[in-house]
């Protein structure tokens, strides 16, 4: 565990970095590259619920990676990590659930 987990780290840092690359990009491009656009549509809220909790979600893996990671062979650090991770994935999940309506809705224009 203490081998692999900074390994891991890393390599979701990147995905992270990846997916918000991409994601801006097609919200950009779905939205003719106008803000406007998105702030006045259905779209756009259910976009911003998913960034709120996306963010939120980032604020537990930065703690997690920075904080608790370093300290993976304590005892104490290893059992929040496990229950942060668990947040995390509660977290994600309410993602995937946004996410599935924001693929229903129309593109804003």
């Amino acid at each position: 565990l203490s081998a692999v987990t900074p390994r891991l780290s890393r390599v979701a840092g990147w995905s992270v970095a990846v997916l918000a690359a991409t994601g801006a990009y097609t919200a950009a491009v779905g939205s003719h590259w106008e803000l406007g656009n998105l702030t006045r549509s259905d779209y756009g809220h259910a976009l911003g619920l998913k960034l709120a909790i996306v963010a939120l979600t980032l604020l537990f893996g930065a703690y997690n990676r920075y904080r608790l990671v370093p300290a993976i062979d304590d005892p104490t650090a290893r059992a929040l990590l496990m229950r942060n991770l668990a947040a995390e994935a509660f977290l994600l999940l309410i993602v995937l659930v946004v996410t599935s309506v924001l693929v229903n809705l129309p593109p804003p224009h």
